[in-house]
C-alpha cells in the first residue's frame, strides 16, 4: 500500500453566488467569415451559433453560419468543416474532399468513438461525415432531396426536411436524427447504414403519450439529447414539451412542459411548468437535464431524483448583459445549443449574440464542491486494474471480498457506479470520456482502494 498525492483542481473560489457566467467564444460582432482561426476564441467573430458539443479529447465544438469550429482546451479556435470562399458553383463537389473546402449550412455536429465527426446539413438536407485521420467530407444520410420517405433502406438514399439536431448512441451504435418539418425522429444503424423511423407519424400535431413513439404525433422536432441509461429526450417544439422515448419500450411520454408556452412552474414539477420553444439540451454526470428555454431567454434545470424545474441562467428580458456574475443575473438573446462539460460547466449557443457562453457552477450535481483541495489518497496494490489506459472495458481482479465501486472525475463528479463481486470483475466505461479518473472500490468490510484510471 502506498500514499499518493493527487493535485485535483486547485482552484480559486470565485463567489458565492450559485454559477458564474462568461463568454467562451466571440466578440458579439455579427461575421459570416470565420473571423480568428488560430487565436483566441474570445477574440473571434462568430455568427448565429447553434449546435454544440464535445470531441473526444475535451474540444468544444460549435456549428455557426457556414462552419463548424474547434475551440481547444487551451481556447484557441480553428474550422474544421465549411468554407467562406467555395462558391455555389464549386460546392457542388461535396465528397471526398477536404472539408474545409465546401459549402455548409450546419445545424449540429456530434462524434463518434473513433473521433469522426458528422454535421447535420440543413444546406444540403444530408448528414456528412468527416473522417477524423484524414479530413475528407463525404454524405453519411440523405440524397440532398426535401421529402419524407426512404425508410427501411440505405440512410444515403433517404430524404429529409431540415435536418436540426444530431445524437450519437455510441454503446449501441446508431445515430438519431431530428427531421423537423417532417415531425419525425430517424434512426441509422451506423454499421448497416440502414434508416428507419424511431419517433413520430410526419403527421404535425400532439398525440399519444403513453402509446409507440412510432403512433405518436409530433411538432417540429429540435434537440436531442440521451441520458445514462440511452433513454432518448426530444425538444417538441411547437407543443411546448419535452418528451421522452424509453429505450426499453419505444413508449413515448411528456417529461417537461404541460403543453402552454409561457413561462412558469419553477421549483415544481417539470410537468406541471410551462416551457415556450426549447431548442437544445444536454444531461450532465448525474442525470439532471438541462435545456434551452428560448423564448423565455431562459436556461433551465430538471432534478435527475425529483423531476423538479429550476432556472440556472437568464432573466427572462432578451438582450447581453451578465458576464463575470451570477449566470441568474445576466441576459440571453434566444439560447440554443447546450451541451455539459464533464468538468461540470456548462456552454450555451447565445444564438443572437453571437457568443457562446460559459457557466460554472459552484458545486457539481451530487453535492460536491467543484473547487477540491489538495487531497491525500490511498492506493491499494492488491486489486489488480487492467488494462489502464483503456479504450472501453476495464478489468479488476483478486478482490477478496465483495465490494461497489464508483468512478469519479478529477473534480469529484460521479461518473458511473456500481457493484462488483468477490473474484474478477470487467466495467465497460465506453460511455465515459476520455480523461484521467479515479476508481474507489469500497468492499463490504469497508476497506476502501483508490486507483488511477485513463480512459482513451
Amino acid at each position: 500500500m502506498k500514499i499518493i498525492i493527487f493535485f485535483i483542481a486547485l482552484l480559486l473560489s470565485i463567489g458565492t453566488n450559485g454559477q458564474i457566467i462568461t463568454t467562451h467564444v466571440g466578440t458579439g460582432i455579427l461575421n459570416d467569415l470565420d473571423v480568428g482561426d488560430g487565436g483566441l476564441a474570445t477574440k473571434a467573430d462568430i455568427a448565429y451559433p447553434e449546435g454544440l458539443s464535445f470531441d473526444n479529447s475535451g474540444n468544444l465544438l460549435a456549428c455557426e453560419y457556414d462552419y463548424v469550429r474547434q475551440i481547444s482546451r487551451t481556447g484557441i479556435i480553428t474550422t474544421i468543416a465549411g468554407s467562406d470562399t467555395a462558391s455555389a458553383c464549386c460546392g457542388i463537389v461535396r465528397n471526398g474532399v477536404p472539408a474545409t473546402t465546401v459549402l455548409l449550412g450546419p445545424m449540429a455536429v456530434c462524434v463518434d468513438k473513433l473521433g469522426n465527426y458528422y454535421i447535420a446539413d440543413e444546406g444540403s438536407g444530408e448528414i456528412r461525415i468527416v473522417e477524423k485521420n484524414t479530413g475528407m467530407i463525404n454524405a453519411f444520410a440523405g440524397n440532398g432531396m426535401v421529402g419524407n420517405n426512404g425508410d427501411d433502406g440505405p440512410a444515403t438514399s433517404a430524404s429529409f426536411n431540415t435536418i436540426n439536431s444530431l445524437c450519437i448512441d455510441t454503446l449501441r451504435g446508431c445515430i438519431y436524427i431530428s427531421d423537423e418539418f417532417n415531425y419525425r425522429i430517424r434512426k441509422v444503424d451506423m454499421s448497416t447504414h440502414i434508416i428507419t423511423a424511431y419517433a413520430g407519424t410526419g403527421t404535425n400535431g400532439y398525440s399519444n403519450d403513453g402509446q409507440p413513439a412510432t403512433t405518436a404525433n409530433f411538432s417540429r422536432v429540435l434537440g436531442l439529447s440521451l441520458d445514462h441509461s440511452g433513454n432518448l429526450y426530444i425538444c417538441d417544439w411547437d407543443n411546448a414539451r419535452i418528451r421522452k422515448v424509453t429505450l426499453s419500450t419505444g413508449i413515448v411520454t411528456t417529461f417537461a412542459g404541460n403543453g402552454i408556452s409561457g413561462y412558469f412552474g419553477d421549483n415544481g414539477p417539470a410537468t406541471n411548468a410551462m416551457i415556450s420553444k426549447s431548442s437544445g439540451l444536454c444531461f450532465d454526470n448525474c442525470g439532471n437535464m438541462f435545456f434551452s428555454d428560448e423564448n423565455n431567454a431562459r436556461i433551465r434545470r430538471i432534478d435527475a431524483v425529483t423531476n423538479i424545474i429550476t432556472t440556472v441562467a437568464g432573466t427572462g428580458a432578451p438582450g447581453f448583459s451578465g458576464d463575470g456574475g451570477a449566470s441568474i443575473s445576466a441576459k440571453f438573446n434566444h439560447p440554443t445549443g447546450i451541451c455539459a462539460n464533464p468538468d461540470g460547466s456548462l456552454y450555451v449557443s447565445d444564438y443572437n449574440n453571437q457568443r457562446i457562453r460559459r457557466i460554472i457552477f459552484d458545486t457539481l450535481c451530487n453535492g460536491m464542491p467543484s473547487r477540491v483541495s489538495v487531497s491525500t489518497l490511498q492506493e491499494n496494490t492488491i486489486v489488480t486494474i487492467y488494462p489502464n489506459p483503456t479504450y472501453n472495458l476495464l478489468n479488476i481482479d483478486n478482490l477478496k471480498a465483495n465490494s461497489t465501486y464508483r468512478l469519479l472525475s478529477m473534480v469529484g463528479a460521479t461518473m458511473q457506479q456500481g457493484s462488483l463481486n468477490k473474484g474478477s470483475n470487467s466495467i465497460s466505461i465506453q460511455a465515459i470520456p476520455t480523461g484521467l479518473y479515479l476508481l474507489e472500490i469500497i468492499d463490504e468490510e469497508g476497506k476502501r482502494s483508490i486507483s488511477k484510471v485513463v480512459k482513451e
